[in-house]
């Protein structure tokens, strides 16, 4: 508890939760699943080009960029399509009960559409 006249301390906690919390590296999922995976063959030749330069790991936001930018410019892809792909993968019930809990308790947390 916070004394008389002090300001709570605030605390933001950043984890990385792919294939720990949930089942799959959402940064390759989400743009591969969106529109029903029609853009899946194009992206994972993409990832295969990307995967033979050795500064791949380095670059890897970059790759990304240009995968949903190709995603826009080929097939009209854009935000709407990526929160749908997002709110379509697999959650752990755990998690998203977790997730839930803190909604509920907070106010805070965002959409936790389909989980």
């Amino acid at each position: 508890m916070a004394h008389p006249g002090m300001q709570p301390r605030r605390l933001v906690l950043v984890f990385d939760f792919d294939e720990t919390m949930i089942p799959v590296n959402s940064d390759i999922h989400i743009p591969m699943t969106v529109g029903g995976g029609v853009f899946a063959a194009e992206g994972r030749e993409m990832l295969a080009e990307a995967r033979k330069d050795p500064a791949f790991p380095v670059k890897f936001t970059a790759f990304m960029d240009s995968v949903l930018g190709a995603m826009h410019e080929s097939r009209g892809f854009g935000e709407d399509d990526l929160r749908r792909a997002a709110a379509a993968t697999p959650v752990p019930r755990p998690l998203a009960d977790a997730l839930r809990s803190i909604r509920a308790e907070t106010g805070r947390g965002g959409k936790l559409e389909g989980w």
